[in-house]
């Protein structure tokens, strides 16, 4: 079990890449919901 595959690191290096501007926008309206929800 020496041998790592590169296509598998590479698979979860494109997916941490992907999601964390997912999870920046998902907060960012997560936060932009509440001020409106406080404004009602």
């Amino acid at each position: 079990m020496e041998e790592v595959n590169p296509n598998v690191f590479k698979g979860l290096l494109w997916g941490t890449a992907l999601s964390i501007p997912l999870w920046i926008s998902f907060f960012g309206w997560v936060k932009v919901v509440l001020i409106f929800i406080s404004t009602l």
